[in-house]
């Protein structure tokens, strides 16, 4: 397969990522044209403290991508140091390429090619750490959210979806997570007796607890930059909601959707039934509600994944 890929011609390979990328942003604001179908958005924007909400929220996109590019840069430097635009390209780069897998999980076929092309299968190892950190802030705080939400509501159903055996479940995967993130970038060097697998690993070895803390602090930033966005566009829409609820109701979605293989594009539909499903139970604007998760799909994912389909063509061969 690596010989294959060395022998594609350079031309033909750039002109099939130019074609992915206009197909890639064409499709991206055609689901975005859709799904605004019928959505009161300018009156919505007519009220300058909804300007001032939306603003703020929009704001904080780049916010939180920044962050992660900052946090990649951070593990893939002991493998090939990058500056942070290039972090920030590779980083959009894989969005881009993660809006067509379950869950973003796919973001790594964008952000590698940032790297020399003997360094990619390291890359790949690199962001799998970032996504467990990221992981475990979003279970943590799932946890969190409902297990308020359990001991607080009078109102859920028999069989709801996020019951005590869901709390079970979401606590086991929690420890496994951060037993994973740790030995993955700790240990898993001093484990294989493989010379190439250990040569392969060898760069885990430069992961201090400094950084490793450093890239969990980061994630757990970006998880609050998020959470944030939700609370500021819920208010702006008009939902009635407290800030306490509003927040562990996110906690809540967020920690439902990580365990849903939802294929990004189409992530909208299933995280407004969960985000309906959950604030149902404080709010009967379900409507907004479902406005609320739509602008912010568009905003975190959709603006950020067409900048990404453009820029795929600015990164390396």
């Amino acid at each position: 397969m690596k010989k294959i890929l060395n022998n594609i011609n350079p031309k033909v390979f750039q002109l099939f990522k130019m074609l992915l990328s206009i197909v890639g942003v064409i499709y991206i604001i055609w689901q975005i044209h859709n799904h605004l179908s019928g959505c009161e958005i300018p009156v919505l924007l007519s009220n300058t403290n909804n300007v001032f909400l939306f603003i703020v929220a929009f704001i904080l996109m780049p916010v939180n991508w920044f962050a992660e590019s900052y946090k990649w840069q951070l593990l893939v430097n002991p493998i090939e140091n990058i500056g942070f635009k290039a972090a920030v390209f590779a980083v959009l780069s894989g969005l881009a390429v993660a809006m067509f897998t379950p869950n973003r999980s796919g973001d790594f076929a964008g952000r590698i090619l940032m790297l020399s092309p003997g360094k990619r299968g390291k890359g790949v190892l690199a962001t799998w750490i970032g996504n467990i950190a990221q992981i475990v802030c979003t279970i943590l705080f799932g946890i969190i959210g409902g297990a308020v939400i359990l001991n607080i509501s009078n109102n859920l159903p028999k069989k709801w979806i996020f019951n005590k055996m869901g709390l079970i479940v979401a606590l086991s995967s929690l420890l496994v997570c951060i037993m994973l993130y740790w030995f993955v970038a700790k240990r898993s060097n001093n484990v294989f007796k493989n010379k190439r697998i250990r040569q392969f690993l060898f760069f885990t070895k430069r992961y201090t607890n400094k950084v490793l803390s450093y890239v969990l602090v980061i994630s757990l930033f970006r998880y609050i930059v998020f959470s944030t966005q939700f609370y500021l566009i819920l208010i702006m829409v008009g939902v009635d909601i407290s800030f306490f609820n509003a927040y562990i109701s996110v906690f809540t979605i967020y920690g439902i959707m990580l365990f849903l293989p939802v294929i990004t594009l189409f992530e909208y539909p299933v995280r407004g039934s969960i985000s309906i499903m959950v604030l149902s139970l404080f709010t009967n604007n379900v409507t907004q509600v479902a406005v609320a998760s739509l602008l912010l799909w568009i905003i975190n994912l959709g603006l950020p994944a067409i900048a990404g389909a453009v820029l795929w063509n600015k990164v390396r061969k």
